[in-house]
């Protein structure tokens, strides 16, 4: 027996597969009253020329002198400036939206945002299963984002597997027990998530390979800079020294010239074979001296 609440057999067919969609002329399905605006619940994305922008609109024609109402508009994207072809929108919306559409994003139709690039990936006339996929996949993004995020204000859910308090979720479960479908953006929020706590924990792991860069500071070194030995193959001892700081007047790049600790031998590195070849130890001779005799005594053998 047929559902009385479903008026149609296949709702999402009347998204992208209706009659004359490709044709040379104008469809009856877009374009007649009531139109495919989001008044009327449906979104539009351009998902054709490299744009997949939700910023398709109606714009009343006035290169036509046809009397119909079907000729009186166009699509256009004004992200592109494009005037837009049926065939290259996704239309999203009508019945099935609001009977299934909208469980699997979350939000009503006036609030739907998929990614550019989703978009494109799903094109203008996709499959079902594709489009679900692409909405939840948008929904887990949306909700898990820490866009704002303030320590002291955060809120904490509970995981619907493991019950453990967490102020980030992915479908309703922590990192450790979500197993769905990760992505670039999810991989991104938890990027940004463990930066943020890192940082009011006051912990600066992540900003490392600046802090010791020896070329950090104005983007060159300075005498009398202790420097460590990135690699056991180059000939040099495990601290060095800078001398000297030379420039070449040629082309402006800079040369060093490092000694051992006892300034008994002296090496000549190019400016880009110092950063290759050394970290910074944040130590000064001379300011330091305590602190550099200490660690040449457990490294002057290596």
């Amino acid at each position: 027996m047929t559902d009385p609440d479903q008026t149609q057999i296949d709702p999402f067919r009347e998204l992208n597969r209706y009659d004359d969609r490709t044709e040379d002329w104008r469809s009856s399905t877009v374009y007649e009253s009531p139109r495919r605006t989001v008044a009327n619940g449906w979104a539009k994305f351009h998902a054709d020329r490299g744009c997949g922008s939700d910023r398709v609109y109606y714009v009343e024609g006035s290169g036509s002198v046809a009397s119909s109402d079907t000729y009186d508009y166009d699509l256009r994207c004004w992200s592109c400036g494009y005037r837009v072809d049926e065939d290259a929108v996704l239309f999203v919306g009508g019945e099935w939206f609001r009977e299934y559409g909208w469980r699997h994003f979350g939000r009503p139709v006036d609030d739907l945002s998929i990614p550019a690039d989703r978009v494109l990936d799903l094109g203008p006339d996709p499959d079902q299963n594709e489009l679900i996929r692409a909405l939840n996949l948008t929904r887990i993004e949306r909700k898990a984002s820490v866009f704002g995020l303030s320590f002291g204000n955060e809120s904490y859910d509970d995981c619907e597997d493991c019950g453990q308090e967490t102020f980030l979720l992915f479908d309703g479960r922590c990192r450790m027990c979500y197993d769905g479908e990760w992505t670039d953006r999810m991989q991104q929020t938890l990027d940004a998530a463990e930066r943020s706590i890192r940082e009011r924990n006051g912990s600066f792991v992540h900003r490392l390979e600046d802090q010791i860069d020896p070329l950090s500071i104005k983007g060159r070194a300075f005498e009398d800079k202790i420097l460590w030995r990135r690699h056991d193959a180059e000939p040099v001892p495990k601290l060095v020294e800078v001398t000297q700081c030379l420039t070449d007047d040629s082309d402006g790049h800079w040369e060093y010239v490092l000694t051992d600790m006892a300034h008994t031998r002296e090496w000549r590195y190019h400016e880009d074979d110092l950063a290759d070849c050394f970290w910074d130890t944040g130590l000064y001779n001379g300011d330091h001296d305590d602190r550099i005799r200490d660690v040449w005594e457990r490294v002057r053998d290596d």
